[in-house]
């Protein structure tokens, strides 16, 4: 699977959070679990969304899916989580939930998963 991290704003990198850090954390595990492919059309999609004080963390994995009426392709989230909290101005506090994210997705995707992975 790719991962797709979106864009942050402001109140992000006033704390000091930047997309390349949760593309760090997230594949600091990801391909060592032999899940990471840039290729692949489904995805790790990540959003984390920074306000003054608090913050959200959502993490989806998204795999593509045809529509025959419409003959169309799209994508349909088949697994997610997120978390809400306060910062107090430390982008390691939002760090530290995307990397608990990241560890439950890879240990579901794993189990559910465990004849195709293994």
């Amino acid at each position: 699977m790719d991962l797709l991290v979106e864009g942050l704003d402001q109140d992000s990198a006033n704390i000091g959070l930047a997309v390349e850090d949760i593309e760090t954390v997230v594949l600091k595990r990801l391909p060592a679990a032999g899940l990471y492919d840039a290729e692949r059309r489904e995805h790790l999609y990540v959003r984390v969304t920074v306000t003054r004080q608090a913050f959200s963390a959502t993490m989806e994995y998204r795999r593509p899916v045809y529509e025959p009426v419409s003959d169309r392709m799209g994508f349909a989230t088949t697994w997610d989580t997120g978390s809400i909290g306060t910062h107090d101005e430390n982008a390691n506090t939002i760090l530290i939930q995307v990397w608990r994210h990241r560890d439950r997705f890879i240990d579901e995707y794993l189990r559910v998963n465990a004849d195709a992975c293994g």
